[in-house]
C-alpha cells in the first residue's frame, strides 16, 4: 500500500520523487522482472549511457524493467557523473544483478565511447538505446523485436513522443494506435542521406552484430579524440553503412524529453560551436580514409554537409573568420575530386564568403567582404 502512495505520488510530481524513491526504492510499483536465466542470450540489449541525470535516471531505469518483452538486458554505462547518477545505477544493480549492468567509463569519454562500450558488452540479438532523461513505453522491446524478427532485417525505425523538459507531463502519455509495418524500398543509408530515415540513434532497434562490427572499426577513434557533439549523425552513417534491410514501424517507442540532458546544457556554452565544428571535421576525416568506394564516398559529401545536423548554421555563428578558417579545415578534409561538392553545398545555403576563403586562401578577405555584404542588406 505505501509502495501504491508513493507511485502515485511520484507520477504526479516527477522527477523529485523518482530520484529519493531511487535511493530508498530502487523498484517502483509494478515494474515486473523475469530474469534471463539459464545461460540463454537475451532478445534485446536496453542500453542506457548516463551523465549527470540523477533527477530523471530512476524513471528511465523503471521504464526499461517495466518492458513486456522479459527476456531483456540492460546495460548502464555511467561516462564519469558528478551527481548522484551513479550512485542510482548501483542500487538498480544490486535489486536486479541478473538484469541489470553497470559499466563506468572513470572519467567523462564522452557519448560515443559510452555507447561503443555498451555495444561490446551487450549479449542481446538486438539493441535498444534509452536516453537516461528519457523513457520507454512499455511494448517497445516487445514491437520493435517482433518487427526485427518477423522481416529478417538490420534495423527497426520507430517514432516518439517529445515533451518538453520544463513540463515533464503525464506518464504515460498515449502513443500511436497504429502498429503497422512498412518495409523499406531502398538502402538504408540512402534511406538515410536523402532524409528518409531520421539520423537518432534512440528511435531505432538495432541488430547487435552490425553494432559490434561498427564498434570495433570505431573505438581506437573515439579513444583517442574528444568527440562531445553530433555523435548520432556520425553513428548512423558508420552503421547503415552496412545494414542490408530495414522496416518502419508505426508506433511511438519512447517519450523523448527536450532540454533536459547534457547535451541541451552545452547548446548554451560558448564553445559549442567551436567544438562542434571541430568533432564533425573529424567524422569526416575518419569516415573517408576508412571508404573506399567512391560512389558512397560521394554520397557522403552530399549528405554531411546538410545531414550533420546544424552544420552549416554552426560554421556561420563563429566569428567571421574563425568560421571561414573552419569551413577550410573542413573542406581540406575531402579529396580533391569531392570538394566542389561540399563547396556547392554551402553556396546553396548563402556561405559564398566561406566558399571564396577556401578557393582564394584568404580567410581574411573572404571574411571582410562577408562583413561588406551583410551590412549591405
Amino acid at each position: 500500500m505505501i509502495a501504491q502512495k508513493l507511485n502515485a505520488v511520484w507520477r504526479k510530481f516527477f522527477p523529485v520523487v523518482a530520484f529519493v524513491s531511487s535511493l530508498f526504492l530502487p523498484q517502483a510499483s509494478g515494474v515486473e522482472v523475469a530474469a534471463n536465466g539459464g545461460g540463454n542470450h537475451p532478445a534485446v540489449s536496453i542500453c542506457i549511457p548516463v551523465y549527470d541525470t540523477e533527477r530523471y535516471v530512476a524513471a528511465a531505469l523503471d521504464s526499461a524493467l517495466n518492458q513486456t518483452l522479459k527476456n531483456i538486458e540492460i546495460i548502464c554505462v555511467d561516462d564519469g557523473s558528478t551527481d548522484g547518477s551513479l550512485a542510482i545505477l548501483k542500487s538498480y544493480e544490486a535489486k536486479y544483478p541478473q538484469i541489470i549492468s553497470v559499466l563506468e567509463n572513470g572519467e567523462n569519454r564522452g557519448l560515443i565511447y559510452s555507447r561503443l562500450k555498451a555495444i561490446l558488452a551487450a549479449k542481446g540479438e538486438y539493441i535498444l538505446w534509452l536516453d537516461s532523461d528519457d523513457r520507454m513505453f512499455p511494448e517497445t522491446a516487445k514491437l520493435t523485436y517482433a518487427a526485427a524478427t518477423a522481416h529478417d532485417v538490420d534495423v527497426v525505425v520507430f517514432s516518439a513522443i517529445f515533451s518538453n523538459g520544463t513540463n515533464l507531463g503525464p506518464w504515460p502519455p498515449k502513443p500511436k494506435k497504429s502498429r503497422a509495418v512498412s518495409a523499406c524500398t531502398t538502402s538504408p543509408l540512402a534511406m538515410l542521406a536523402s532524409g528518409k530515415i531520421p539520423a537518432q540513434v534512440w528511435n531505432k532497434l538495432w541488430k547487435t552484430e552490425l553494432l559490434v562490427k561498427m564498434a570495433q572499426k570505431v573505438m581506437p577513434f573515439a579513444a583517442a579524440n574528444n568527440i562531445t557533439q553530433n555523435e548520432d549523425n556520425f553513428f548512423c552513417w558508420m552503421v547503415l553503412r552496412d545494414a542490408k534491410k530495414c522496416v518502419n514501424l508505426d508506433y511511438d517507442g519512447l517519450q523523448y524529453f527536450c532540454n533536459t540532458g547534457l547535451a541541451a546544457k552545452k547548446r548554451h556554452d560558448k564553445d559549442y560551436a567551436r567544438r562542434w565544428v571541430d568533432c564533425v571535421t573529424k567524422y569526416s576525416k575518419f569516415v573517408l580514409e576508412n571508404e573506399d568506394d567512391p560512389q558512397i564516398r560521394n554520397v557522403y559529401a552530399n549528405w554531411h554537409l546538410t545531414g550533420s545536423g546544424r552544420l552549416i548554421d554552426t560554421f556561420k555563428s563563429l566569428p567571421t573568420e574563425e568560421g571561414v578558417r573552419a569551413f577550410t579545415a573542413y573542406v581540406n578534409v575531402y579529396p580533391k575530386e569531392l570538394q566542389g561538392i561540399v563547396c556547392s553545398t554551402m553556396k546553396r545555403h548563402g556561405g559564398s564568403a566561406y566558399t571564396k576563403a577556401f578557393e582564394t586562401g584568404n580567410s581574411r578577405e573572404a571574411s571582410r567582404s562577408h562583413r561588406t555584404s551583410a551590412r549591405g542588406r
